[in-house]
């Protein structure tokens, strides 16, 4: 048989059977299969209903879910619904990027980075391909690298600010203590009930401010006082026997308090100090109307080990003091700001926005963590998570 020399793929042996441009196609689909099948990244077609016509085999991988459970699926079926508005405006484009989260089969969520790109099939219908890279330790690493920088930024700030608070509360406690030494000696002296009346408010206006400056001295200290074994139960029993003197009838007061493996090591009188901090906030949120105050006591559960805000507090054992109150509560946006030095909700004159402050740096300083949960109009719970102490055993 003569060789057809106007045919310029006559010479070409593509193997019985198939012509050399079949063979090609055949080639270049094998490749772009293996190239599809083996890829990190998850590669989906879309129709111009936004149904999943086609999706690479790693989404088991990825996502969880079998291939044939997503085919039919609209793409937006399990997007996370904050993302689902930036995701469309990138669709009705022809081409477009975008970062969103879509649902694992087990219900958490990851975060992809996706490319797409509109192409029209041999039908005449109009298809997106996108290209989806899961970036989800990325996102977190960031985010987690984000809350680090904030930390450290406000521990700086609060560092400075300390520095600068223990230097002039230590010279302004010196000079009340001259203002109450010689209030003293005027009242000695005193010959008419006005005067006397005078030099007793100008006793009490001073008391309150060195009690201001003792706060601002507490708060300024970095380094941990020399510390004891405590029982927080029997702080706790102290603490509200002094409260029952002052606080409203009205007011019900529940003390919640185990006395075993309640013990810390700590310093007494700063761990007197946050319980009466907690308490004051609670009772300023149920002022003038009836309420419950409660107090609770006991060895942290896993429950609450698992649902603390710091990572480093996963183990047992710890101990658990809770202050909860059934007061107006707070919104998100004041529960960010709670920890603040001089931040205040109170009214003026009602507060300094020290007390929170000072009770953060003293559970810090006791390697605790401290949490607040809290909705308006239903009440506000401070949980307090600190380690246990177990005295060493005594050695015969």
């Amino acid at each position: 048989m003569s060789t057809d020399k106007t045919n310029p793929c006559s010479n070409f042996e593509a193997g019985p059977g198939k012509s050399p441009a079949s063979s090609a196609l055949h080639d270049d689909g094998v490749r772009f299969r293996l190239l599809v099948e083996n890829s990190h990244d998850m590669i989906v077609e879309v129709s111009t209903e936004n149904e999943i016509v086609y999706i690479s085999p790693n989404v088991a991988l990825v996502l969880g879910y079998g291939t044939t459970e997503l085919i039919g699926a609209s793409l937006f079926a399990h997007l996370h619904p904050d993302d689902l508005a930036e995701v469309r405006t990138q669709f009705e484009r022809r081409s477009g990027r975008a970062t969103c989260r879509y649902q694992h089969k087990d219900g958490s969520w990851r975060w992809f980075e996706s490319t797409g790109r509109e192409f029209a099939t041999a039908s005449g219908s109009v298809h997106r391909v996108v290209v989806a890279r899961d970036v989800t330790a990325q996102k977190h690493a960031e985010i987690e690298r984000q809350r680090l920088e904030a930390e450290l930024a406000r521990a700086e700030k609060l560092s400075a600010l300390g520095t600068l608070a223990g230097g002039m509360a230590h010279d302004f406690n010196n000079l009340l203590t001259v203002i109450l030494a010689y209030g003293e000696l005027a009242r000695a002296h005193a010959l008419g009930s006005d005067l006397s009346d005078a030099l007793d408010q100008i006793g009490r206006a001073a008391d309150r401010a060195r009690s201001i400056a003792q706060q601002v001295l507490e708060f300024s200290k970095q380094q941990g006082r020399g510390r004891a074994a405590v029982n927080l139960s029997a702080i706790a029993r102290e603490v509200l026997s002094l409260l029952r003197i002052t606080i409203p009838a009205q007011i019900e007061i529940v003390a919640e308090l185990a006395d075993e493996h309640c013990t810390v090591l700590g310093h007494p009188a700063q761990l007197h100090q946050v319980l009466v901090n907690l308490c004051q906030n609670a009772l300023y949120a149920l002022r003038n109307q009836p309420g419950r105050l409660i107090v609770r006591v006991a060895p942290a559960t896993e429950d609450e080990l698992r649902v603390c805000t710091s990572p480093g507090l996963r183990s047992l054992p710890h101990v658990c003091l809770a202050v909860l109150d059934n007061g107006h509560g707070m919104s998100a946006a004041t529960q960010r700001r709670i920890f603040e030095p001089f931040f205040t909700t109170k009214a003026r004159g009602d507060g300094t926005g020290l007390g929170l402050a000072v009770v953060q740096s003293i559970v810090r300083d006791h390697r605790g963590t401290i949490d607040v949960i809290s909705q308006p109009g239903q009440g506000t719970e401070f949980r307090i998570l600190f380690p246990a102490h177990t005295p060493p055993a005594v050695q015969p």
